[in-house]
C-alpha cells in the first residue's frame, strides 16, 4: 500500500522479488544472514556436524522503512530487537541499506557495527536501477576530464628566462 511516502513505497516494490529470500556473508568466523522483510542474524558454524550452530545473535526483525537512507543508498529497512546486548541492556539492531548495482547479482555488500549492538549493513541489487528516479540520474560519476572541456582550443604560456613553455 501506499501509506504517504510514494517514492520510498514504490522503490520498495522494486525489492519484492527479494521477498522469501534469505543472504549470507561470510565474515571469517562470523556469518550475516539477512533474510528479506524477516530478520537478521549473526552465527558462527562449528566443524560439529550434529550441532552446526555453535553461537547465534539475533541483530533485529524487521521492523519497517528507515526515514534517511545512506549517501548511494535509495531505500533503507530497520530490524529491532535482536539478542539483548550486556552494554546497552537492550536488543541489537540494524539499519539495511539498499543500493543501485547492475552489474552485480543481490548480495550483502558489508556489515559494521556502528555502535556498540547497533549495525549497519550495505544491500547492493540490480533491482532498484530501473526505478524512474535512479535511471534519470546521471549514469556517470563526473571525471576531472570533464571540467576541462572548457578549456579547449586554449592555450597558455609561461616565460622562464630564455625558454617560452606554450601548453595548449
Amino acid at each position: 500500500g501506499d501509506e504517504g511516502g510514494g517514492e520510498v513505497t514504490s522503490l520498495n516494490a522494486y525489492l519484492d522479488p527479494l521477498n522469501g529470500r534469505c543472504f549470507m556473508k561470510n565474515e571469517g568466523y562470523w556469518t550475516f544472514e539477512l533474510c528479506h522483510l524477516k530478520k537478521i542474524r549473526q552465527f558462527h558454524e562449528s566443524e560439529n556436524k550434529r550441532a552446526p550452530v555453535s553461537v547465534e545473535y539475533s541483530l533485529g526483525d524487521f521492523l519497517g522503512m528507515d526515514a534517511t537512507p545512506l549517501e548511494g543508498a535509495l531505500v533503507a529497512h530497520r530490524f529491532v530487537g535482536g539478542t539483548r546486548c550486556d552494554e546497552t541492556n537492550d536488543g541489537r539492531n540494524t539499519v539495511v541499506q539498499y543500493s543501485c548495482d547492475p552489474s552485480t547479482d543481490s548480495h550483502i555488500e558489508w556489515i559494521k557495527e556502528t555502535t556498540v549492538c547497533t549495525y549497519t549493513m550495505m544491500f547492493v541489487t540490480p533491482l532498484l536501477c530501473s526505478h524512474p528516479s535512479v535511471v534519470k540520474a546521471p549514469k556517470h560519476k563526473t571525471k576531472v576530464a570533464d571540467y576541462l572541456t572548457g578549456l579547449e582550443a586554449s592555450c597558455f604560456y609561461r616565460v622562464e628566462g630564455w625558454w617560452t613553455y606554450e601548453f595548449c
